[in-house]
């Protein structure tokens, strides 16, 4: 792996690296500001490269596939959720409580840091080059038998089948 490669982006094993860094540390935010705190963290990712406009399209693009999901998400955390205080509301089986909204509300925020960030993943690196980062990070495998290469393999191609796939649909 060289420095940089042929389109100009960095190194793909310190980028991988990075992003798994941000990645755990939103996995393991302990509240909702800290969730909010990663979705930040991932939004900038998404916006630094390009010029304006294009921050704001890809920024938008990112809620705009993601933020279904996150209400569903918490609308079903906050419904389905035994409440450990005195709810907030009740309507039969179905008791609405503090917890329930503020861990819905932390798990939706995470989702959608997470797709923010997977979003920006490509921007500052080719797939191949991700590939190769991550065979990279796993030769210790080697010791136990395992062959990244394989990994590699099937790593590139479904990057390499993922914006095919999007354009047909």
């Amino acid at each position: 792996l060289s420095d940089r490669d042929g389109a100009g982006n960095h190194d793909p094993r310190v980028i991988l690296i990075a992003f798994l860094c941000v990645g755990i540390w939103i996995s393991y935010a302990p509240g909702l500001f800290s969730a909010i705190v990663g979705l930040g963290i991932a939004l900038m990712t998404v916006m630094i490269p390009g010029p304006g406009r294009d921050r704001w399209a890809r920024v938008a693009s990112t809620f705009r596939w993601s933020l279904l999901f996150a209400i569903i998400v918490f609308v079903l955390y906050v419904l389905l959720s035994s409440p450990i205080e005195p709810a907030w509301w009740r309507l039969g089986p179905i008791a609405v409580s503090k917890s329930g909204c503020l861990t819905g509300a932390r798990l939706s925020v995470t989702f959608i840091a997470f797709v923010a960030l997977a979003r920006s993943l490509l921007l500052y690196a080719t797939p191949s080059g991700l590939a190769a980062a991550l065979t990279w990070m796993l030769r210790p495998l080697r010791l136990v038998g395992l062959k990244p290469e394989i990994l590699y393999g099937f790593v590139f191609v479904t990057l390499r089948l993922i914006p095919g796939m999007v354009a047909e649909s």
